[in-house]
């Protein structure tokens, strides 16, 4: 619950948005990096997404918000296109604020932005169909099939070496020896699994030699509570959370889709024993995906997938341990081992993941064959 005064610096910030009176304002979502809000205006006037944003994690909002501007059109105009009804539905819509910016910055209140709220929808946060996962599976794809004639380099790269996994294993290393908080010593059994899959987390930019791997503009959060479902048919919409929309890997966003849809365990879960996978989603995952995009992809970026399902659950291991060894000042936590929680999970998913290594790429093999 909203105290009276935070309720009141809320309203302020959505009137450089609206004039219309706010009827309500209540938090939405569970998001790691962004608070979120719905906010109904009176009279059935509608209602807005409104956000304030983490500017420790995007230090360089005009750069994030011009990409989104121009993924956000450029989808559009794809759409359009081919024809798409309902493009208010299929592609997020930014609302500007009456100065005409794309956000608003308050010295007190912090800065916001605000979207059009897509009446109808739902998020999932877990599959419970087949249905649900093969459109799943094709929303990310159709996402990228859209953005396939978008140069990369028109893009900022918001978040310079996000999924360079690599990068990433150095990251914690650096962390580890500077012990900024002392905790580097409780976290022994955690590092020495990881330093034991340095060779994985150097594979992607090996395989990035090859001009085969393409880079492209990618998403790089797809997990599956950023997929919009319409409500009523299950029939999935577009994609949400675009802050991290730059050029990057197929593999990845791909893979991050897999890792949120069949893990049996919550993210954050406090006994690591209870992950396993529902490798039975994997299939339509791949099948809705490669619907999409098999036409286009390379014999290494179709190899990639499967190996990108490993990647990007290493790297999210990677990412939470050295957090948790730097303070937390990334992920927003619940309790004190909060990321050293997400840690193990990640952990306990990638061996059950590396048990199935083979079976998914036969899986992505036979979907591709299939949808060519």
């Amino acid at each position: 619950m909203q105290t009276l005064g935070e309720l009141e610096g809320l309203r302020a910030i959505v009137e450089q948005f609206s004039t219309a009176p706010v009827e309500s304002i209540a938090p939405l979502g569970n998001g790691h990096i962004h608070q979120t809000y719905l906010v109904r205006f009176a009279a059935n006037a509608g209602q807005v997404v409104l956000q304030r944003l983490n500017t420790y994690v995007f230090p360089d909002l005009p750069a994030v918000m011009q990409n989104i501007e121009l993924v956000t059109s450029h989808v559009r105009t794809r759409l359009q296109r081919e024809g798409g009804s309902e493009l208010h539905r299929r592609i997020l819509s930014l609302r500007c604020t009456r100065a005409g910016k794309t956000h608003h910055e308050d010295p007190t209140l912090g800065t916001y932005r605000m979207f059009e709220y897509v009446d109808g929808t739902a998020t999932l946060s877990t599959l419970a169909t087949r249905g649900e996962a093969l459109e799943a599976g094709r929303v990310c794809g159709e996402f990228a099939r859209l953005l396939e004639d978008l140069p990369p380099a028109r893009l900022h790269t918001i978040l310079p070496g996000f999924h360079a996994t690599d990068r990433r294993f150095e990251v914690l290393v650096a962390a580890l020896a500077a012990d900024a908080v002392g905790r580097a010593a409780h976290v022994a059994p955690e590092w020495k699994r990881l330093r034991g899959l340095e060779p994985l987390a150097r594979e992607c930019s090996a395989w990035a030699r090859d001009p085969e791997l393409r880079v492209r503009i990618t998403h790089n959060d797809t997990k599956l509570d950023n997929v919009l479902f319409d409500a009523a048919s299950r029939r999935a919409l577009c994609l949400v959370d675009l802050d991290t929309v730059m050029p990057g890997y197929l593999a990845y966003d791909f893979g991050d889709l897999v890792r949120s849809c069949v893990c049996t365990a919550a993210e954050d879960a406090q006994d690591p024993s209870r992950v396993g996978v529902r490798f039975e989603w994997f299939e339509p995952l791949a099948r809705g995906y490669l619907s999409e995009l098999a036409q286009d992809l390379t014999a290494l970026e179709l190899r990639s997938l499967a190996r990108g399902a490993l990647w990007i659950v290493l790297e999210l291991a990677l990412r939470f341990l050295s957090d948790f060894v730097q303070g937390d000042p990334y992920f927003k936590i619940a309790r004190p081992e909060h990321n050293l929680d997400r840690t193990r999970v990640m952990l306990a998913l990638l061996e059950r993941l590396l048990e199935h290594e083979s079976e998914m790429g036969r899986v992505i093999e036979l979907a591709a064959k299939e949808a060519k």
